[in-house]
Formats: C-alpha cells, structure tokens, sequence
C-alpha cells in the first residue's frame, strides 16, 4: 500500500518544499532537528516532519537521497507519538561520510 503524502501533517514545514508525485522534496531549514534531555544539554523539536497516518503493524520502504555538506545533516523516517516519545533512523552525514544512524526518544534521547 503506497501512502498519500498529499495527507501527511506537518511539524515545522520547511520553507522550501513540494510532492512530485510519491516523492518529497525538501530544503531543509537552518539549525533544525530532533534531540532530547540529552549529557549535550540541549533539546531540540525543530526538524521537518511529515506525518501521515499508520497502523499498528506496517512495513515501510523508503530510499533517501540528500546533498549531505554539514556534520549531522540527516534524512530518513521518524515514528512520533508526540515530542517526547519518537524513533527516527535514516542517514546521517558525519565525519565527511554517510553513517546509518537510528536514535529512541522516551523522554531522553539516547
């Protein structure tokens, strides 16, 4: 079953965005992402998020293609139930290099 973005919510819409068909293209703003209560000292709600409807069980297949240049860009798929109990996993630009990077929010971020 494909998902309709056209029927996604968003938190904190970029600015610069369109679907062309099944496919979300996004720039995304300055200083954004997701972080919580971590040893950093910060917290941060300020990624993009476009939320769309899921049941309790789903497989999800996604390919994410992105111009990584700065430490922590990052791009994937984010599970939120609200701002303080979410997953997101994806590719994360570190390094100089593309890592797979998943982080589990209960509260604190790990």
């Amino acid at each position: 079953m494909r998902v309709d973005l056209s029927q996604g919510r968003w938190v904190n819409e970029p600015s610069d965005w369109r679907l062309d068909g099944d496919v979300l293209l996004l720039t995304t703003d300055d200083r954004t992402d997701f972080w919580r209560e971590t040893h950093y000292g910060f917290t941060r709600d300020s990624g993009h998020f476009l939320g769309v409807p899921a049941g309790e069980s789903f497989t999800a297949t996604l390919r994410v293609q992105g111009e990584f240049r700065s430490l922590y860009d990052q791009a994937g798929l984010m599970i939120r139930l609200d701002a303080t109990r979410w997953v997101k996993t994806g590719v994360e630009f570190s390094d100089g290099e593309a890592f797979l990077s998943t982080v589990v929010t209960d509260g604190k971020s790990d």
